[in-house]
């Protein structure tokens, strides 16, 4: 079986969506499948980027949502993940190192009581012109050298207040969660606090 399925969710945004596509298909790790669900159903650019760049790939498979389903219904497809043992939502705006997967999928085989695992996202700035500025700065700033993984056992103060939830960098077990779902009328600002209350077993960064 395959070990691992990737959302990838765009919306009118084609450009961004080749750089996270093609950050996908660099991975060293190529045990995955992916679902590449587009929120914008009279947008067609995202099923012709695939074409243009994962046609021949058959680990892809294309969802277009018969209406614009908004940023928490689709996460909560998310979380609810298919039948691999671990999943991972990848934003039409992020993109990953190539050696993310292999390392995520790594840290969870290592510790089978751990519900997902982040990595700690660098921050870059996009300027008028389209073009990416390096910020040199990270989501989670910790002291030098940072520690190589760190174990969050809810409620942890610093992950839930003072510190951005990475879910473009995540792998989790969707099986390894009380619920999947938030309330559809829950601010996107919070729905990742509240669903990760409902994880069972540690985090890991």
């Amino acid at each position: 079986m395959v070990r691992l399925r990737v959302f990838l969710c765009t919306y009118r945004r084609p450009t961004l969506l080749r750089r996270a596509l093609r950050s996908l298909m660099a991975q060293t790790f190529v045990d995955w499948v992916c679902e590449l669900h587009n929120d914008a159903p009279d947008d067609g650019s995202p099923v012709a980027v695939l074409r243009e760049i994962g046609a021949d790939d058959p680990r892809f498979s294309y969802h277009a949502h018969d209406r614009n389903w908004g940023a928490v219904a689709t996460f909560n497809r998310v979380f609810a993940g298919g039948p691999e043992p671990y999943a991972a939502l990848l934003e039409d705006d992020n993109w990953w190192e190539p050696d993310f997967l292999a390392s995520a999928v790594s840290a969870l085989d290592l510790h089978p009581t751990a519900s997902l695992v982040w990595a700690n996202m660098k921050l870059w700035q996009e300027q008028s012109d389209g073009t990416w500025i390096d910020t040199d700065r990270t989501v989670w700033t910790w002291g030098s050298p940072p520690p190589p993984l760190i174990e969050l056992c809810t409620p942890e103060f610093y992950q839930a207040f003072d510190a951005l939830h990475s879910q473009g960098a995540m792998v989790f077990r969707p099986g390894a969660f009380r619920a999947t779902k938030v309330p559809y009328l829950l601010p996107l600002s919070i729905i990742e606090m509240a669903r990760e209350r409902a994880a069972i077993g540690p985090l890991l960064l």
